[in-house]
């Protein structure tokens, strides 16, 4: 499936630029995704995630699946941000 340029970044939404659906709405999104993926008999599925906040969504949508038979792996790839110091 393609990526999702948009996630769960409330504790960063006044940073001028930043974009956020929720935590909600988040949830919302991925289990449409994961449905419609479902319905094609998709029954693992493998989300590669670049920011912390949205892992209380993607375990929200893990745990739902898990109830229908399914598994959801979430690998996480957090990137530090630094000032270069010199020119």
């Amino acid at each position: 499936a393609p990526t999702i340029p948009y996630g769960a970044t409330n504790t960063i939404y006044g940073c001028p630029g930043t974009i956020t659906i929720g935590t909600d709405g988040l949830i919302m999104l991925l289990t449409k995704v994961c449905d419609c993926l479902y319905r094609y008999g998709f029954r693992k599925f493998i989300i590669l995630n670049g920011h912390g906040g949205n892992c209380k969504a993607i375990e929200q949508v893990g745990m739902e699946l898990h109830k229908k038979g399914a598994w959801l792996a979430c690998l996480l790839k957090l990137v530090a941000h630094g000032r270069r110091t010199s020119p």
